[in-house]
């Protein structure tokens, strides 16, 4: 369900399973957040799930932000569940993080654990899923055996912010992104700059409910300069990827329409949030 819950302590964003989804909201005028999901042409005349997911929490108690964008491998057994199911683990893993270390790399042993345990019980819990009703014997038995060979798959970035503002440093945030495989991010530092977060192309770098972690993991610290805007978008928008950051809703919404009229396309997902300068 798409939905943007907020109470005392937290706020959520989740994208939807079977609609469009499209937020654009702005949190106590400090942060401007666009998320948005489209499924591809394919998925939407089927009336089949989308593949990519988001949840975002903003916690106002710790003034800390995180966000996992997951795209789930269409070619594994459904790929949205995979995508589902690690966004909203590795999100909760995110926020029990006592701080962002300065090394990022001494979290790797906890990520593999934790992608191992995720995948075990994952596995698990796809394993008493119902098929639908209409499926023949012999269908339900290849699924199955997709579903025990290979399980769910997913690519996904993550990441957290902690923005309360130093005395000393009040533009700058410090912040943590991971990420397996080709989800996109880009962190901008001024006019057409910018740092790139992803494995740009490649998606043999994944976490699944049969194996956990496959790949490498790549964990990575940085600092945010408060006014730039943070984009992190899936494979279904390589094609105008850092042009994002100058279009405007209408502008994304035509684009879009544009891209789902080619023959390859694909479920379109994008986050994109803008902190405001507060030295202006």
């Amino acid at each position: 369900m798409q939905h943007a819950n907020h109470t005392n302590d937290f706020s959520v964003i989740e994208t939807a399973l079977r609609t469009d989804t499209f937020i654009h909201t702005t949190f106590e005028s400090m942060l401007s957040i666009r998320c948005l999901s489209t499924r591809c042409l394919e998925s939407q005349l089927e009336g089949s799930p989308n593949q990519d997911f988001v949840r975002l929490v903003i916690s106002w108690r710790t003034a800390s932000l995180y966000f996992c964008v997951c795209d789930g491998v269409g070619s594994s057994y459904q790929g949205h569940f995979a995508a589902r199911y690690l966004a909203r683990r590795l999100v909760k893993w995110l926020q029990i993080l006592p701080h962002i270390p300065q090394d990022p790399l001494i979290l790797l042993p906890s990520l593999r654990s934790s992608f191992s345990l995720w995948a075990e019980s994952a596995q698990s819990t796809l394993s008493h899923l119902r098929l639908p009703a209409e499926l023949s014997s012999w269908e339900c038995e290849i699924i199955n055996e997709q579903r025990d060979l290979y399980g769910s798959g997913t690519v996904f970035l993550a990441g957290r912010i902690d923005y309360a503002p130093t005395t000393a440093t009040p533009q700058y945030m410090p912040a943590l992104f991971c990420w397996m495989g080709n989800v996109t991010g880009y962190s901008f530092s001024g006019q057409n700059q910018y740092r790139e977060l992803g494995d740009h192309g490649e998606d043999t770098n994944r976490w699944s409910t049969k194996q956990g972690g496959q790949g490498k993991i790549t964990v990575r610290t940085s600092t945010l300069h408060r006014p730039d805007p943070l984009i992190i978008h899936t494979d279904g928008l390589d094609a105008i990827g850092p042009d994002l950051i100058y279009l405007d809703d209408e502008e994304i919404k035509v684009r879009i329409q544009s891209l789902l009229q080619q023959p390859r396309n694909d479920d379109m997902t994008l986050l994109k949030l803008c902190w405001n300068d507060l030295l202006a």
